[in-house]
Protein backbone atom coordinates (compact mmCIF):
# COMPACT_ATOMS: atom_id res chain seq x y z
CA UNK A 1 0.00 0.00 0.00
CA UNK A 2 3.22 2.50 1.20
CA UNK A 3 4.55 2.09 -2.44
CA UNK A 4 1.21 2.52 -4.29
CA UNK A 5 1.04 5.84 -3.15
CA UNK A 6 4.59 6.71 -3.42
CA UNK A 7 3.95 5.87 -7.03
CA UNK A 8 0.56 8.04 -6.96
CA UNK A 9 2.32 10.59 -5.84
CA UNK A 10 5.97 10.19 -7.64
CA UNK A 11 4.90 9.75 -10.96
CA UNK A 12 2.64 13.12 -11.37
CA UNK A 13 5.39 15.10 -10.00
CA UNK A 14 7.54 13.15 -12.45
CA UNK A 15 5.43 14.15 -15.53
CA UNK A 16 4.94 18.04 -14.51
CA UNK A 17 8.96 18.25 -13.95
CA UNK A 18 9.21 16.87 -17.56
CA UNK A 19 6.49 18.74 -19.34
CA UNK A 20 8.21 21.91 -17.66
CA UNK A 21 11.86 21.13 -18.30
CA UNK A 22 10.57 20.48 -22.18
CA UNK A 23 8.39 24.21 -22.07
CA UNK A 24 11.11 26.03 -20.63
CA UNK A 25 14.70 24.50 -22.06
CA UNK A 26 15.54 27.79 -23.78
CA UNK A 27 18.81 28.88 -22.48
CA UNK A 28 19.55 32.05 -20.45
CA UNK A 29 22.23 34.19 -18.87
CA UNK A 30 22.84 33.86 -15.66
CA UNK A 31 24.89 37.02 -14.76
CA UNK A 32 26.77 37.30 -10.43
CA UNK A 33 28.38 40.87 -11.99
CA UNK A 34 26.25 43.54 -10.20
CA UNK A 35 28.14 46.02 -12.05
CA UNK A 36 27.93 45.58 -15.58
CA UNK A 37 24.49 44.03 -16.61
CA UNK A 38 25.75 44.16 -20.99
CA UNK A 39 28.95 42.17 -19.89
CA UNK A 40 28.94 40.58 -17.08
CA UNK A 41 32.44 39.01 -15.73
CA UNK A 42 30.91 36.12 -13.77
CA UNK A 43 28.30 34.38 -15.97
CA UNK A 44 26.60 31.69 -16.54
CA UNK A 45 24.44 29.99 -19.45
CA UNK A 46 22.24 27.32 -18.54
CA UNK A 47 18.46 26.22 -19.40
CA UNK A 48 15.33 28.33 -17.84
CA UNK A 49 14.05 25.31 -15.92
CA UNK A 50 17.72 24.23 -14.71
CA UNK A 51 18.11 27.95 -13.33
CA UNK A 52 14.53 27.59 -11.47
CA UNK A 53 14.78 24.28 -10.48
CA UNK A 54 18.83 25.28 -9.09
CA UNK A 55 16.64 27.56 -7.09
CA UNK A 56 14.13 26.14 -5.53
CA UNK A 57 16.99 23.20 -4.11
CA UNK A 58 19.16 25.97 -2.27
CA UNK A 59 16.11 28.01 -1.08
CA UNK A 60 14.33 24.03 0.48
CA UNK A 61 18.23 23.18 1.69
CA UNK A 62 18.84 27.05 3.26
CA UNK A 63 15.36 26.98 4.95
CA UNK A 64 16.48 22.88 6.01
CA UNK A 65 19.78 24.98 7.66
CA UNK A 66 18.11 27.49 9.52
CA UNK A 67 15.44 25.23 10.95
CA UNK A 68 18.09 22.92 12.18
CA UNK A 69 19.61 25.73 14.10
CA UNK A 70 16.62 27.50 15.20
CA UNK A 71 15.70 23.64 16.67
CA UNK A 72 19.01 23.34 18.80
CA UNK A 73 17.89 23.87 21.66
CA UNK A 74 14.68 21.45 21.33
CA UNK A 75 17.58 18.42 20.64
CA UNK A 76 19.53 19.37 23.65
CA UNK A 77 16.87 19.42 25.65
CA UNK A 78 15.55 15.97 23.81
CA UNK A 79 19.35 14.56 24.83
CA UNK A 80 19.01 15.35 28.60
CA UNK A 81 15.25 14.06 28.70
CA UNK A 82 16.98 10.63 26.90
CA UNK A 83 19.71 10.03 29.55
CA UNK A 84 17.52 11.00 32.30
CA UNK A 85 14.74 8.03 30.92
CA UNK A 86 17.77 5.81 30.78
CA UNK A 87 18.80 6.04 34.02
CA UNK A 88 15.83 6.13 35.45
CA UNK A 89 14.99 2.94 33.19
CA UNK A 90 18.71 1.54 35.18
CA UNK A 91 17.51 2.34 38.81
CA UNK A 92 14.45 0.59 38.12
CA UNK A 93 15.63 -2.50 36.99
CA UNK A 94 17.93 -2.50 39.62
CA UNK A 95 15.37 -2.01 42.58
CA UNK A 96 13.39 -4.68 40.66
CA UNK A 97 16.74 -6.93 41.18
CA UNK A 98 17.64 -6.49 44.44
CA UNK A 99 13.73 -6.92 45.58
CA UNK A 100 13.76 -10.11 43.90
CA UNK A 101 16.75 -11.05 45.91
CA UNK A 102 15.67 -9.28 49.22
CA UNK A 103 12.41 -11.62 48.61
CA UNK A 104 14.23 -14.85 47.66
CA UNK A 105 16.68 -14.35 50.69
CA UNK A 106 13.86 -14.19 53.04
CA UNK A 107 12.12 -16.74 51.62
CA UNK A 108 15.31 -19.17 51.84
CA UNK A 109 15.08 -18.26 55.75
CA UNK A 110 11.03 -18.89 55.65
CA UNK A 111 10.89 -22.10 53.92
CA UNK A 112 12.49 -23.94 56.19
CA UNK A 113 10.98 -27.61 57.06
CA UNK A 114 8.23 -27.06 58.96
CA UNK A 115 5.55 -29.30 60.49
CA UNK A 116 2.29 -29.38 62.12
CA UNK A 117 -1.36 -31.57 62.63
CA UNK A 118 -3.89 -30.82 60.67
CA UNK A 119 -7.32 -31.07 61.41
CA UNK A 120 -7.74 -34.66 60.20
CA UNK A 121 -4.85 -35.80 62.92
CA UNK A 122 -2.25 -36.31 60.12
CA UNK A 123 1.28 -35.17 60.09
CA UNK A 124 1.96 -32.18 57.42
CA UNK A 125 6.05 -30.91 56.40
CA UNK A 126 5.65 -28.04 54.72
CA UNK A 127 8.36 -26.64 52.44
CA UNK A 128 8.06 -22.91 50.77
CA UNK A 129 9.95 -20.50 49.10
CA UNK A 130 9.41 -17.95 46.38
CA UNK A 131 11.44 -17.91 42.57
CA UNK A 132 12.59 -14.79 40.73
CA UNK A 133 11.99 -15.27 36.94
CA UNK A 134 12.58 -13.29 34.19
CA UNK A 135 9.61 -12.10 31.31
CA UNK A 136 11.04 -9.90 29.09
CA UNK A 137 11.82 -6.70 31.29
CA UNK A 138 10.27 -7.54 34.26
CA UNK A 139 11.04 -10.11 37.21
CA UNK A 140 8.02 -12.58 37.84
CA UNK A 141 8.21 -14.11 40.98
CA UNK A 142 6.97 -17.98 41.53
CA UNK A 143 5.10 -18.56 44.30
CA UNK A 144 6.53 -22.90 45.19
CA UNK A 145 4.52 -24.98 48.18
CA UNK A 146 5.67 -28.39 48.49
CA UNK A 147 3.61 -30.41 51.26
CA UNK A 148 4.10 -34.36 52.88
CA UNK A 149 1.70 -35.28 54.52
CA UNK A 150 1.27 -38.68 56.89
CA UNK A 151 -0.77 -40.98 58.95
CA UNK A 152 -0.67 -39.33 62.43
CA UNK A 153 2.16 -40.45 65.28
CA UNK A 154 4.60 -40.99 61.58
CA UNK A 155 7.57 -39.31 60.48
CA UNK A 156 9.24 -39.89 57.61
CA UNK A 157 12.51 -41.74 60.01
CA UNK A 158 9.46 -44.16 61.67
CA UNK A 159 8.00 -44.84 58.40
CA UNK A 160 11.58 -45.96 57.00
CA UNK A 161 12.29 -47.96 59.83
CA UNK A 162 8.70 -49.80 59.76
CA UNK A 163 8.71 -50.21 55.90
CA UNK A 164 7.88 -53.79 56.28
CA UNK A 165 5.77 -53.87 59.75
CA UNK A 166 3.10 -51.47 58.63
CA UNK A 167 2.64 -50.75 54.80
CA UNK A 168 -0.67 -48.99 55.06
CA UNK A 169 0.41 -46.38 57.84
CA UNK A 170 3.31 -45.27 55.46
CA UNK A 171 1.07 -43.83 53.10
CA UNK A 172 2.19 -39.80 51.91
CA UNK A 173 0.20 -37.77 49.73
CA UNK A 174 2.50 -35.42 48.45
CA UNK A 175 1.27 -31.84 46.98
CA UNK A 176 2.59 -28.96 45.05
CA UNK A 177 1.17 -25.22 44.70
CA UNK A 178 2.41 -22.66 42.40
CA UNK A 179 1.09 -19.26 41.53
CA UNK A 180 2.56 -16.98 39.03
CA UNK A 181 1.61 -14.67 37.11
CA UNK A 182 2.95 -14.23 33.41
CA UNK A 183 1.48 -11.79 30.35
CA UNK A 184 -0.53 -12.88 28.11
CA UNK A 185 -1.84 -15.60 30.46
CA UNK A 186 -2.41 -13.64 33.10
CA UNK A 187 -2.64 -14.66 36.89
CA UNK A 188 -2.41 -18.72 36.73
CA UNK A 189 -2.54 -21.05 39.91
CA UNK A 190 -1.79 -24.99 39.91
CA UNK A 191 -2.36 -27.22 42.80
CA UNK A 192 -1.00 -31.03 41.97
CA UNK A 193 -1.42 -34.30 44.50
CA UNK A 194 0.46 -37.41 44.17
CA UNK A 195 -1.33 -40.40 46.16
CA UNK A 196 -0.68 -43.81 45.37
CA UNK A 197 1.59 -43.17 42.90
CA UNK A 198 -1.27 -41.34 40.66
CA UNK A 199 -0.65 -37.36 39.91
CA UNK A 200 -3.65 -35.35 39.95
CA UNK A 201 -3.62 -31.58 39.26
CA UNK A 202 -6.11 -28.85 39.23
CA UNK A 203 -5.28 -25.17 37.68
CA UNK A 204 -6.81 -22.16 38.01
CA UNK A 205 -6.75 -19.38 35.23
CA UNK A 206 -8.24 -16.16 36.45
CA UNK A 207 -8.71 -14.71 32.36
CA UNK A 208 -11.51 -16.94 30.86
CA UNK A 209 -9.56 -17.10 27.54
CA UNK A 210 -6.68 -18.58 29.15
CA UNK A 211 -8.51 -20.92 30.94
CA UNK A 212 -10.17 -22.26 27.98
CA UNK A 213 -6.66 -22.31 25.82
CA UNK A 214 -4.87 -24.49 29.27
CA UNK A 215 -8.24 -26.53 29.24
CA UNK A 216 -7.69 -27.31 25.51
CA UNK A 217 -4.02 -28.50 26.27
CA UNK A 218 -4.34 -30.90 29.16
CA UNK A 219 -5.24 -33.84 26.53
CA UNK A 220 -1.60 -32.99 25.31
CA UNK A 221 -0.11 -32.60 28.89
CA UNK A 222 -1.89 -36.25 29.64
CA UNK A 223 -0.68 -38.03 27.16
CA UNK A 224 3.24 -36.45 27.81
CA UNK A 225 2.74 -37.24 31.94
CA UNK A 226 1.65 -41.04 29.94
CA UNK A 227 4.29 -40.88 28.28
CA UNK A 228 7.15 -40.96 31.05
CA UNK A 229 5.42 -43.75 33.01
CA UNK A 230 2.87 -41.84 35.61
CA UNK A 231 0.10 -42.87 36.44
CA UNK A 232 -2.65 -39.91 36.09
CA UNK A 233 -5.82 -39.05 37.00
CA UNK A 234 -7.79 -35.90 37.38
CA UNK A 235 -6.86 -33.10 35.19
CA UNK A 236 -8.94 -30.08 34.65
CA UNK A 237 -8.53 -25.99 34.45
CA UNK A 238 -10.62 -24.11 36.20
CA UNK A 239 -11.67 -19.97 35.47
CA UNK A 240 -11.34 -17.64 38.84
CA UNK A 241 -9.13 -18.90 42.09
CA UNK A 242 -9.14 -21.65 44.19
CA UNK A 243 -10.84 -21.51 47.58
CA UNK A 244 -7.60 -20.87 49.30
CA UNK A 245 -7.59 -17.35 47.48
CA UNK A 246 -5.97 -15.42 44.68
CA UNK A 247 -2.89 -16.83 45.31
CA UNK A 248 -0.61 -19.67 47.10
CA UNK A 249 -0.71 -19.09 51.40
CA UNK A 250 3.13 -18.49 52.26
CA UNK A 251 2.86 -19.45 55.96
CA UNK A 252 6.06 -17.60 56.47
CA UNK A 253 6.24 -13.84 55.11
CA UNK A 254 9.38 -12.20 56.23
CA UNK A 255 9.08 -9.14 53.09
CA UNK A 256 6.15 -7.94 52.02
CA UNK A 257 6.80 -7.27 48.23
CA UNK A 258 4.17 -4.40 48.23
CA UNK A 259 5.76 -2.04 50.75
Amino acid sequence: MRKFFTALVVIPLGLIFIVFAVANRHFVTVSFDPFNATDPAIAVSMPLFAVIISVAILGVAAGGVATWFRQRRWRRAARHHEADARRARAEAADLRAAAAVSRLQSHQLGGLEQTRVNAEGNQVTTWQTEIPMRNAHDIVPLQVKIQREDTPGQNSSEAEHDNSEHPETREKIWRIELAFDLEPLGPLQVQAQLLRGTLSSQLWAQRPESAALIGQELEHLRERLLACGLAVGELACNHGAPPQGPRTTLEQRWIDENA
